[in-house]
């Protein structure tokens, strides 16, 4: 029988982005020849959005809260409008167990050439200070095209808390 040279532990955490760890202990191991590929992202673009009325209402699994996007824009890293927030509705649950998990659906206007693009954000973070979300976004912005098929994450942040205005950064994986 042939036995396998042990390889380096290594923590289940820094494993999350591949698809060889084991979940039935902290310490995971790569099977020989494999190494750990971290994804990398660049900023594409970041701005403020406007915030009017929060309401929520209580079930059971936490609050569903209902946040009025009235605008805000977004530039590129070069400090140029790249696009403009439609008013819209974000919404979430923040659970009972004071995690906050945002569902939103966004469209911005394009400053290059008028066109829309429709973004769906999925993520999870804590109420009123930080997010992580999954975008998906669908554009016909000849300009913008290639986000169709990009992998995208954003941060937003409400560096004064509730009720101020969040900042928004759209990340791409490179």
């Amino acid at each position: 029988m042939r036995t396998r040279q042990a390889s380096p532990n290594i923590p289940c955490e820094a494993i999350l982005f591949s698809l060889a760890w084991w979940p039935h202990s902290r310490v995971c191991r790569l099977p020989r020849g494999l190494s750990l590929k971290i994804p990398k992202f660049e900023t594409l673009f970041y701005g403020e959005f406007e915030l009017e009325a929060i309401n929520s209402l209580n079930s059971t699994f936490g609050s569903r809260v209902n946040i009025a996007l009235t605008g805000g824009n977004l530039t590129d890293t070069s400090g140029n409008l790249a696009a403009t927030l439609l008013p819209t509705s974000d919404t979430g649950v923040i659970s009972n167990s004071g995690i906050f998990f945002p569902q939103a659906t966004m469209f911005w206007r394009w400053a290059a050439d008028d066109k829309f693009a429709y973004l769906r954000l999925d993520g999870v973070g804590i109420p009123y200070e930080s997010d992580v979300v999954y975008v998906h976004m669908e554009t016909d912005s000849t300009e913008h095209i290639a986000l169709n098929s990009r992998f995208l994450l954003a941060n937003v942040t409400f560096v004064a808390g509730e009720g101020s205005n969040p900042l928004f950064t759209l990340f791409g994986l490179v």
